[in-house]
């Protein structure tokens, strides 16, 4: 077949079945891309620390590594690597010196691959949970007075409006 005919032959296509076709395509080729970037893991599983830094004036940064293996910011020797913690962001002046520190939060935390500990998490951080609003937050935190901690997920599973399918939800995203 020619290019002549190839183009022909396109010609005598109806335009509606044209217009399914590359819809159809294009769907099928964002649901393979926006897949394949769902099943990329985009946190460091071997990171020890994830901290944010900024600085006076700037943008915050996202910081993931291991503990011996600290970022460039780090190496003027101006910020005390003994004072970070995971989890925590830090704003900085324009020395490097710490003027505040915070905890990361909820739905921030879990976007970076922080567990949120079910032992020490507020209502806010339990909510940002998959499938965990704030009655269910409510019933974990007050299960957790009730018993001092939570020490696993068969513990987990006693709270009234937790079951299997909700711990299968967030297990990936908590520690004890």
């Amino acid at each position: 077949m020619t290019m002549m005919n190839v183009i022909k032959y396109i010609k005598n296509i109806d335009p509606v079945f044209i217009l399914i076709f590359f819809s159809i395509l294009f769907y099928l080729l964002t649901r393979i891309e926006l897949q394949s970037f769902y099943n990329t893991n985009t946190t460091s599983t071997t990171a020890e620390y994830t901290i944010q830094i900024q600085k006076d004036h700037d943008y915050p940064v996202v910081y993931q590594f291991k503990k011996n293996e600290l970022p460039n910011i780090f190496e003027s020797g101006s910020l005390d690597k003994s004072l970070l913690h995971n989890g925590n962001k830090y704003l900085l002046n324009d020395n490097n010196k710490i003027i505040e520190t915070s905890e990361i939060k909820g739905k921030q935390k879990i976007a970076l691959g922080i567990p949120i500990n079910i032992n020490t998490a507020n209502i806010e951080e339990l909510s940002a949970l998959p499938s965990i609003g704030k009655v269910t937050a409510n019933n974990i935190i007050d299960y957790r007075n009730k018993f001092n901690r939570i020490t696993d997920l068969e513990d987990l599973i006693n709270v009234d409006g937790i079951g299997k399918d909700k711990i299968n939800k967030i297990k990936e995203f908590i520690e004890f």
